[in-house]
């Protein structure tokens, strides 16, 4: 049986997750539970556990554990475009090409180009967005849009 505390002296991730402080002493209004609790956020919980025994009795063991989720390392590829002289840019997108994103989590990501108008290849160099990725530890690797030369066909 687990309860789970948000302990992370984080103010900004406290305030989201709506707790104003944590304490070193046990909550009274605890209702364990047989699930595990979610913890996918960054941060540091305290896990209060009741023991059973074989039989699902609780025995007189109630105790706390540390569990610290850290960022989950990704790499983040911008894909490569190609466009012709005269074309607007694309819209740019990304792959990520290690690790994974949490199922139903999308990653905030933006996007500059090399400037340019010649024909030639430019980078495409990916970023973390305004909102940011709290939870990955992200190393980017940039893509490269070809701007390739219109052909006339007579």
């Amino acid at each position: 049986m687990v309860w789970k505390e948000i302990i992370s002296k984080s103010s900004d991730y406290l305030e989201a997750k709506g707790a104003n402080g944590y304490s070193e002493s046990e909550p009274e209004d605890k209702d364990f539970t047989d699930t595990q609790p979610e913890c996918k956020n960054v941060g540091e919980y305290r896990m209060w556990y009741l023991v059973t025994d074989e039989n699902g009795n609780y025995v007189p063991v109630k105790n706390f554990a540390y569990v610290t989720v850290n960022k989950r390392p990704i790499t983040v590829k911008a894909d490569d475009k190609s466009i012709t002289f005269g074309e607007s840019d694309p819209t740019f997108t990304y792959s990520v090409t290690t690790g994974t994103v949490v199922e139903g989590e999308k990653l905030d990501v933006t996007f500059t180009r090399e400037p340019g108008t010649d024909v030639d290849k430019y980078a495409i160099t990916p970023a973390d967005g305004e909102a940011g990725n709290p939870n990955y530890d992200i190393t980017y690797e940039n893509g490269e849009l070809s701007l390739q030369a219109m052909i006339n066909v007579r």
